[in-house]
C-alpha cells in the first residue's frame, strides 16, 4: 500500500485499514483459541482426535507446534516434528500454552475504560466500537498535531502488525525498550565485529564446538529452546563448557569449570583472558592478519589486563585465567 499521499486519506479509509490490521493481530494472536469452539473443521467436535501444526507465540522463539485435540478441545501440546526450531520438544512455556488458551481469566473481547464520579471501570466492547474508538483517536491527534506527534514502544512477535499499520499513517518513532536490557548489546557487538546481527535464534555452530565459555547466558532459564537441545547433543559429543556467572545456574550445573565471578566484572575477564592469548602467542596469527582490523589497537586496550590484575577486580584467581585462556 502506498501511502505516500496520507494527508489525503479521510477518516472511513483509515478505519477500514486499522480495522484489516487490528483485526489481523487479533486472529492471529487467537487462533487456536478460536477454532476450538467449533468454527473451524480441523478442530470440529465429531469424537475423533488430530492434530493441528502452528506456531508458538510464547516468546520471539516462535517454536512449531503440534496442539493435539480431542472431541474440539486441546487436550495436549506438543513440538511439532517438522520444524526446525522445536525438533518436536518444546519449553515449559510452549507446553504450557494449553493453559493460555483455556484460562478462564483471558481476555477475550476488548475493554473501554471509563471514568464516573472518580472511580475507572472497564466496560466490554465490541470489536467495531473498539477499532472505531481508537482509530478516530489516532486520526484527530494526526489531524492536530501530525503523524510525528505518535510513537510506538513495541515487544514481541504480534506488534510487527500494529507497527505495519502505524507506518502506513505516516508514524516514523518506533523503540523497543526491552532491545537496551536484553539482546541489544550482543547484537551490536556483533554487527560491529563481523557486520551482522547474531540473529534470533543465533547462527553459532553450538553442538559442533569442542569449547565454550559463557557470560551471563541462562540456557536452560531463559527457555531458548533449540539452543537448549544444541548444547545438550554438544556435550553428549563431548562439548566442554565454562560458566561465568555470580550464581549456580541450571548451565552452570552442566559446566567443566563454574567461576562465581564478582557482578559486572565481565569486561575485565574478557580482556584478560584476551591478555593471555596474546602475550602467550597462542592465537591463529595467521587467520588475524588475513581477516582483521585493529589488533595493534586491541593489544593496547588488553595489555594492562594481567591475570593477576583481572582477579583483583573479578574475584577469579589468575590461575584459573590462565587455564581456561
Amino acid at each position: 500500500m502506498n501511502m505516500s499521499h496520507g494527508q489525503d486519506m479521510n477518516r472511513r479509509d483509515f478505519i477500514k485499514i486499522s480495522s484489516l490490521f487490528l483485526a489481523g493481530s487479533a486472529a492471529m494472536s487467537t487462533q487456536i483459541g478460536q477454532t476450538v469452539t467449533g468454527s473451524g473443521n480441523a478442530l470440529a467436535a465429531d469424537g475423533q482426535e488430530r492434530v493441528v501444526h502452528s506456531f508458538c507465540e510464547h516468546c520471539f522463539w516462535r517454536c512449531g507446534i503440534a496442539a493435539h485435540v480431542r472431541d474440539g478441545k486441546i487436550y495436549k501440546i506438543t513440538g511439532s516434528e517438522h520444524h526446525p526450531l522445536s525438533n518436536g520438544r518444546l519449553c515449559p512455556r510452549g507446553t504450557g500454552g494449553i493453559g493460555q488458551i483455556y484460562d478462564p481469566d483471558r481476555l477475550a473481547h476488548p475493554l473501554i475504560r471509563e471514568k464516573k464520579g472518580g472511580k475507572t471501570s472497564y466496560r466490554k466492547a465490541s470489536w467495531d466500537e473498539a477499532i472505531t474508538y481508537t482509530a478516530e483517536r489516532l486520526y484527530k491527534i494526526k489531524e492536530q498535531y501530525g503523524p510525528q506527534a505518535i510513537a510506538m514502544l513495541h515487544h514481541g512477535y504480534g506488534y510487527t502488525f500494529f507497527k505495519e499499520m502505524f507506518k502506513a499513517f505516516g508514524v516514523n518513532k518506533f523503540a523497543k525498550p526491552s532491545y537496551d536490557f536484553c539482546c541489544g548489546p550482543r547484537h551490536q557487538g556483533f554487527i560491529f565485529t563481523y557486520g551482522h546481527s547474531a540473529g534470533t535464534p543465533e547462527g553459532i555452530d553450538i553442538e559442533n564446538s569442542k569449547y565454550i565459555l559463557f557470560f551471563g547466558t541462562h540456557y536452560g532459564e531463559n527457555m531458548h529452546n533449540t539452543a537448549v537441545q544444541e548444547i545438550s547433543e554438544g556435550i553428549r559429543r563431548g562439548l566442554k563448557i565454562v560458566v561465568f556467572d555470580p550464581r549456580f545456574s541450571t548451565l552452570a550445573g552442566k559446566a567443566e569449570k563454574w567461576l562465581p565471578i564478582k557482578a559486572g566484572t565481565d569486561i575485565a575477564m574478557m580482556q584478560a583472558i584476551m591478555n593471555v592469548l596474546i602475550s602467550e602467542d597462542l592465537y591463529d596469527k595467521q587467520f588475524v592478519a588475513e581477516n582483521t582490523v585493529g589488533f595493534d589497537e586491541l593489544w593496547a586496550e588488553v595489555q594492562q589486563m594481567t591475570p593477576e590484575k583481572a582477579a583483583e577486580i573479578t574475584d577469579i584467581s589468575a590461575d584459573d585465567i590462565r587455564e581456561i585462556a
